[in-house]
């Protein structure tokens, strides 16, 4: 299953490539891509619990669209991303044992900075908020761009996520490769 739905960005790009996005309404600043990757969950904080757990290592993806601002180096972007299933066991002193598993997929806004390194190579970092299962999660990465076009790239990320939720806080870590395409 896992395999079956870590083909959906790459079925993406493929779209893209093929349709040229002819669909999509011009830019000359904006850009659209997917990625895959690696997700690992860990444990944030157990506050106000008397034990608690959470686990997680799953394939991530992401399908992102953003536009630049009048400053080239700063971009807005949306996106919806797929950290996985997640596994929470805690226990609270008044309500019990609680057990929960869940696939967690978030629909985000972020802030993108860019900054040239040499040719077509840039840093990049992200930090932004969004909504996943009706919880609050926020996330933040850091990441190279190399650009071997001027319509396509691929960036290489780190993003860590941070869901607050019903009992444990936890945060999932993403490694991932994304395709981009630039609608200049």
């Amino acid at each position: 299953m896992i395999m079956r739905h870590a083909r959906t960005p790459i079925f993406f790009c493929a779209v893209l490539a093929t349709c040229g996005c002819g669909s999509v309404p011009s830019a000359d600043k904006g850009y659209v891509g997917a990625g895959v990757g690696h997700a690992n969950t860990g444990l944030s904080s157990c506050v106000q619990l008397t034990e608690c757990s959470v686990s997680g290592t799953n394939a991530g993806e992401k399908v992102f669209g953003g536009i630049q601002t009048e400053n080239r180096h700063i971009a807005w972007e949306g996106s919806i991303v797929d950290l996985g299933t997640i596994s929470k066991n805690w226990t609270d002193s008044d309500l019990g044992t609680h057990s929960d598993t869940r696939r967690v997929v978030a629909a985000l806004g972020h802030m993108v900075g860019t900054v040239p390194i040499i040719g077509e190579f840039s840093a990049l970092g992200r930090i932004g908020a969004g909504v996943g299962h009706r919880d609050l999660v926020t996330g933040a990465g850091a990441g190279v761009r190399y650009d071997f076009s001027q319509k396509a790239g691929i960036w290489l990320e780190y993003e860590r996520y941070y869901n607050f939720v019903d009992g444990p806080a936890f945060h999932t870590d993403l490694l991932s490769a994304s395709v981009v395409y630039y609608l200049r």
